[in-house]
């Protein structure tokens, strides 16, 4: 009773991160054709290529801070499970 209590939750939760992981990879694919948009709007408004080059590798970092931020909050969360266990 117990464990199918629990394959139920745990289906649960697996059927709502598949949603929101979709609801992302929508979103994603938004924000790619809103980011062409833009650059098209700067390009047409006489912005330099040069500053755009900026922003894009500005975006890299950004990108790589978010994923080194995201491991060192997972690896401090798994160390704290550890030491609690």
């Amino acid at each position: 009773r117990s464990l199918s209590r629990s394959n139920n939750v745990v289906a649960n939760l697996l059927d709502g991160a598949g949603e929101a992981m979709a609801e992302l990879m929508d979103q994603r694919e938004m924000l790619k054709g809103t980011q062409r948009k833009v650059l098209d709007m700067l390009t047409t408004l006489g912005v330099s290529k040069s500053t755009i080059r900026i922003i894009e590798r500005r975006n890299v970092v950004d990108n790589a801070i978010v994923w080194g931020g995201m491991g060192f909050v997972t690896l401090c969360l798994y160390l704290l499970w550890r030491w609690v266990r």
